[in-house]
């Protein structure tokens, strides 16, 4: 594998050589690899964030500002805690996802990439089933606190506008 190593001057030489390299030896549909699973990945938390933000709002009502406002801190406790349980969910989607596109060129099958299935397969035969959970706590404190800010900052702006 190649990696893009900068000193800062010439960055953009180097970039275009990479990305020549990339497409020469894997082809350009390499720069997409792992972007079905992103999209299923995607599709997964995105709505559900939502879903699961409104459910802990109602079922945390006692840490609300008062009894009709939900206020910034129970926005983000709410945001965190569906985003964390979201991201634990989804987990495994995204680490498949990082396996495909880290991938170089033959995976499994001779000429092609691994799709889902196998890319699935072979962490499980290498890691076993806590190989899908390997990173999870750094990720679910990472998106968890963003998701948080989302919501606490978004919904607090929202409601109470400037």
């Amino acid at each position: 594998r190649n990696q893009l190593q900068t000193n800062g001057s010439g960055a953009l030489v180097q970039a275009s050589q990479y990305l020549r390299h990339v497409s020469t030896t894997e082809g350009l549909r390499s720069f997409w690899k792992g972007n079905g699973v992103s999209i299923l990945q995607k599709m997964a938390t995105t709505g559900s964030n939502y879903f699961v933000y409104e459910r802990l709002k109602e079922a945390l009502r006692f840490c609300w500002s008062s009894s009709d406002d939900v206020g910034f801190k129970a926005r983000l406790l709410c945001g965190t805690l569906a985003g964390a349980i979201n991201v634990t969910v989804a987990y495994p989607l995204d680490l498949i996802r990082t396996n495909i596109a880290s991938s170089h060129e033959a995976a499994a099958r001779g000429s092609e990439w691994a799709g889902i299935v196998e890319t699935a397969s072979l962490l499980y035969k290498a890691h076993g089933l806590g190989g899908f959970m390997r990173g999870l706590p750094a990720t679910q404190l990472c998106q968890g606190v963003n998701i948080g800010l989302h919501f606490g900052i978004y919904e607090t702006l929202n409601t109470n506008p400037v």
